[in-house]
């Protein structure tokens, strides 16, 4: 089947504004406009964290080297 057919038959059953190219974009500006009226949710996303038993607080983040914040970073 062809990408675009496939497409097309997917959208022929949704509502036109869903088919336009913007329709991300005009979602984002309606919920901008409409920020004051909703409550903030703050969000962290973490992943692919890794544990080193060999950091130190207050050590340099810019050392030069592969690691940093390290006895010897300086």
């Amino acid at each position: 089947m062809d990408v675009n057919e496939w497409v097309h038959d997917i959208l022929k059953t949704k509502p036109d504004i869903l088919k336009e190219n913007d329709f991300v974009n005009k979602l984002y500006e309606k919920e901008k406009n409409n920020f004051k009226n909703r409550n903030a949710l703050k969000v962290v996303l973490m992943s692919d964290l890794h544990l080193d038993f060999d950091y130190m607080p207050g050590m340099s983040n810019n050392c030069g080297k592969p690691l940093c914040c390290r006895s010897d970073s300086g």
